[in-house]
């Protein structure tokens, strides 16, 4: 995915990622890279396994930091694409892979559930203890689905994205077959993937020639899956990442993004031309800081006091209000006008929310 610090071991001791006081028990993050691009929406890429800065307090510290400065956040949990990394052989089969791919969805799970309370961090209190008793004994996709429902609520949302309903999202599976195509031609995209996994192979240091071609072969699969379905999404101002970014996203960026007034668009293959390249997919290197006392903020704002669905209640639209009594579910979806207006509302006093709340009704900024 980049290039990782801390690979093979989670809970190892801080490196050069982590500055500050040593041992201090708070953690902050910090989002490094300079670049003129607004700060609208972000791209937060999660390794499951090969990266202990993306788990524990490094991932609280990620979220809380995401979410207070960028306008719209989506966690994407690169799991599925993780089967690459489980091939026990350099060939697999259809039906080996398929269920590499139901093991490494399994990974994923694990992932989610062991930092669930990390990606909480950006709630209020009340809104974190709710949503712990409503996920309580359900799947780890409805937990996400409940979390997601509330995090559009937020003054700044965000979503817990897996991987392979960000491929879907984004339309990568209709281009995938072409795509694999294109990086077996084109010099750029090939010569990305190859130093880039070379570079992991030689971090990982193989036992042998045998380990070496394997390890090799495996990130090979996982890098040319990745970095077209990760920088074709164009509509992400910053991409963040605790590593640097590798050759082959780089080289992923400068192929498939292109100036609308370039005159060689017609000429590439899945061009996605923009405005400004330079206002897309900017590279975000996260490290983090030690401190022996909590950063002194303003406290997160709650929304409307209205109760997430208990066990026995069917999950709504994407946008859902809830009873007071919680046993009504009423159903909203929120115009584009809406959205702009709800971004001032809950920056206002709770008090203020409630009076405010039955205009909005009455104005039609929401259709109940």
């Amino acid at each position: 995915m980049s290039k990782n610090v801390g690979e093979k071991v989670r809970g190892k001791k801080d490196d050069k990622r982590v500055k500050g006081i040593k041992g201090g028990p708070y953690v902050r993050a910090q989002f490094n890279g300079h670049y003129e691009a607004p700060k609208d929406k972000i791209l937060v890429l999660l390794s499951i396994q090969t990266n202990r800065y993306c788990t524990s307090e490094f991932l609280e510290a990620t979220t809380k930091k995401a979410t207070e400065d960028y306008n719209f956040t989506t966690f994407l949990i690169a799991d599925q694409i993780f089967w690459h990394n489980l091939k026990p052989t350099i060939y697999s089969s259809p039906e080996e892979k398929e269920e590499l791919q139901i093991k490494a969805l399994k990974l994923g799970e694990e992932y989610f559930k062991e930092n669930f309370k990390n990606f909480l961090a950006p709630f209020h209190e009340v809104t974190r203890q709710e949503l712990l008793k409503a996920c309580e004994g359900r799947s780890v996709d409805t937990q996400i689905e409940l979390i997601n429902q509330q995090a559009a609520l937020q003054a700044k949302p965000f979503e817990i994205v897996r991987w392979q309903t960000w491929i879907k999202k984004n339309n990568f599976t209709d281009s995938q077959k072409e795509l694999e195509k294109l990086y077996q031609t084109e010099s750029s995209l090939q010569k990305g993937i190859q130093v880039s996994a070379e570079e992991f192979v030689a971090r990982r240091k193989p036992k042998n020639e045998n380990e070496k071609a394997l390890l090799l072969n495996q990130s090979i699969g996982y890098l040319t899956e990745e970095s077209p379905a990760i920088m074709r999404a164009v509509n992400y101002n910053f991409i963040a990442y605790p590593g640097e970014i590798m050759p082959c996203l780089q080289a992923a960026k400068d192929f498939f993004v292109v100036a609308n007034t370039d005159p060689e668009n017609e000429k590439k293959s899945l061009a996605i031309p923009v405005n400004d390249p330079n206002l897309v997919l900017n590279w975000l290197d996260i490290h983090f800081r030690r401190y022996n006392q909590p950063e002194n903020k303003t406290q997160v704002l709650k929304p409307l006091n209205y109760k997430i669905p208990s066990a026995n209640q069917t999950l709504g639209g994407h946008f859902s209000f809830f009873s007071p009594e919680g046993n009504t579910t009423v159903q909203s979806k929120l115009s584009p006008e809406a959205q702009q207006v709800y971004a001032l509302f809950f920056k206002l006093p709770e008090s203020d929310q409630k009076k405010l709340y039955p205009m909005l009704i009455n104005r039609k900024l929401i259709s109940v």
